[in-house]
């Protein structure tokens, strides 16, 4: 690697970190999203934030935060999901909101575990339904 790209792994680095202070920290044993600035993105630097799905009332609060993460660069508003955690992550980068808020609260009450072996099966429309159709891992 040439100095020019340590020089530029270290800026991005230090600007990553400049724009995580003073954000609160996300509890990554709950079901949690990575949204990322996808303008940012496409110009080569890195702005996203996890989100803690346990943390919101209703799809309006997780559409502002996630609003918020996506105009904070100036680079634009466009959003994606890049990864997951304790949630399945077969759900794509632009997945329903309200699925999204669904599941975290599926895997709340019954566990990771459970509803990701669910959901290799049923919907997450079927999800009403999970006490009558899982059986067990």
């Amino acid at each position: 690697m040439s100095h020019i790209n340590k020089l530029n792994i270290n800026e991005n680095f230090s600007e990553l970190v400049h724009l995580n202070e003073g954000k609160k920290q996300t509890n990554l044993d709950n079901p949690c999203i990575y949204v990322a600035d996808l303008g940012a993105y496409v110009a080569g630097k890195l702005v996203g934030e996890w989100l803690d799905l346990t943390t919101f009332n209703d799809v309006e609060d997780l559409q502002k935060a996630i609003d918020k993460i996506a105009t904070s660069s100036g680079y634009g508003d466009e959003w994606a999901i890049h990864d997951y955690c304790n949630m399945p992550s077969s759900l794509g980068e632009n997945p329903d909101l309200q699925t999204l808020l669904d599941i975290a609260e599926a895997i709340e009450n019954n566990g990771v575990n459970q509803i990701n072996a669910f959901l290799e099966i049923y919907s997450a429309e079927d999800l009403d339904h999970f006490e009558d159709s899982y059986c067990g891992e």
